[in-house]
């Protein structure tokens, strides 16, 4: 009797020997993996660092596609612009990700050019709409009317004085191939008409 209860004795410890060892081997790849993904690898205190949330924040892009840059474990491509990921330290420890909304800027190429299009003559004493922008013209284009007062910058008129008069003759005089050759002239007149008037069409701003 005393035979058969040690052998019954040796083969319980030996089946619960071969079952703990079952359920160890079970365990290991499951805690292997954890450890190289979420341990000291790319989540833990290798890629962002003990207590540092990363934070995904749009940067430009260089080209059509965008593309995650920094330690992001993927980075997917697609238009748009792309994405920068930066640590940043939280209280808890805890590990988020925030992705703020990408910033879009207004291209300044798109603004329309302003034209200088007119459609009639001017000349000495005239009181006209276009004289307005004729006095405009001339005071952002070196030939200011008069530092203050009317005609000066900002407080452009409609009236075609002496100021408006002498500012256009000395414009006319800068550009001759341009505007006084063409009719034969050798110093301006100060009378805005067409081969003046064609001349500021070609200027966009």
């Amino acid at each position: 009797m005393e035979v058969v209860t040690t052998r019954k004795s040796l083969v319980r410890a030996v089946l619960f020997f071969v079952i703990a060892l079952a359920v160890v081997a079970a365990s290991i790849p499951s805690a292997l993996f954890a450890a190289s993904n979420y341990g000291a690898g790319t989540y833990g205190g290798g890629g962002y660092g003990q207590g540092e949330t990363p934070v995904v924040t749009p940067a430009a892009s260089s080209g059509g596609n965008g593309q995650i840059v920094g330690s992001s474990p993927t980075a997917p491509s697609g238009s748009g612009p792309a994405l920068v990921i930066v640590p940043v330290a939280t209280t808890t420890g805890s590990t988020s990700v925030e992705i703020s909304k990408p910033q879009f800027v207004l291209d300044a190429s798109s603004t329309p050019a302003v034209s200088y299009q007119f459609t009639h003559s001017l000349q000495f004493r005239d009181r006209d709409s276009d004289v307005r922008r004729l006095q405009q013209f001339l005071n952002t284009h070196g030939f200011v009317l008069t530092r203050e007062g009317d005609g000066s910058p900002g407080k452009e008129t409609s009236f075609f004085g002496a100021l408006t008069y002498r500012a256009l003759v000395q414009f006319q005089n800068a550009h001759p191939d341009e505007i006084l050759k063409p009719s034969g002239l050798s110093a301006g007149t100060g009378f805005f008409g067409p081969n003046t008037r064609a001349y500021l069409a070609t200027f966009r701003e």
